[in-house]
């Protein structure tokens, strides 16, 4: 016994000059430790909350039928709930038109549901609502390579709001991009889709005054 103590009173005098490195040491692992073990128990819980969000989450889709009727559907496992497109605008630059349409709003959509998207169709302004005036913007549209999305708003039964992207090319029909509407990310959404429609809009106006002076 002697024997161990005498060992402990040397170990001791010998580190004695490095106890408050040694405390720094020991500090900053424990440290470490606590904030893995924190950052762990933070993605379990984000991946559980995210679990729980996506068994109630709808998937909205939208596609030309074999009729060439614009329709939207629910892939997703939840209702859909206040969904509204928004306002689609289509600049023909080698026309010199603006088409706008303008979407419906739908309450309600069950999982697995499907309904014709009801809208409304305008040319510079003017009231378009013709069925020759639908058939060319369909063929516009699915036939287009560089089609911008369609975007669709909308929210699940918690009240969680989210917005999907799809893109109509060559007749086919694809999701860009589900996300999670937040103030921020739909903000620069927003912005991106405006500076774009006014790049274009610049390109129609230049192409429509070398035209007239031709």
């Amino acid at each position: 016994m002697d024997f161990l103590i005498k060992i402990w009173v040397y170990f001791s005098d010998a580190i004695a000059p490095y106890y408050s490195f040694l405390s720094i040491v020991i500090s900053a692992i424990t440290l470490f430790i606590l904030i893995l073990y924190a950052w762990t128990n933070y993605r379990l819980w984000k991946e559980a909350k995210f679990q729980s969000e996506l068994a109630v989450s709808p998937l909205i889709f939208v596609n030309f039928n074999n009729s060439n009727k614009l329709v939207i559907s629910n892939l997703g496992k939840g209702a859909a709930l206040n969904i509204q497109v928004q306002p689609y605008i289509i600049l023909l630059t080698d026309m010199h038109k603006e088409w706008r349409l303008e979407f419906d709003m739908i309450n309600l959509l069950k999982p697995r549901a499907e309904l014709e998207l009801t809208y409304k169709a305008y040319e510079n302004g003017e009231d378009i609502n013709k069925p020759e005036a639908k058939d060319l913007i369909y063929f516009y549209v699915t036939q287009n390579s560089k089609s911008k999305p369609l975007t669709i708003e909308y929210q699940n039964c918690l009240g969680f709001k989210f917005f999907t992207n799809v893109v109509i090319e060559k007749g086919k029909a694809k999701i860009k991009g589900i996300y999670k509407k937040t103030l921020i990310r739909w903000y620069l959404y927003r912005m991106k889709n405006i500076v774009r429609d006014k790049i274009v809009r610049v390109k129609v106006g230049i192409t429509r005054k070398r035209l007239e002076k031709d």
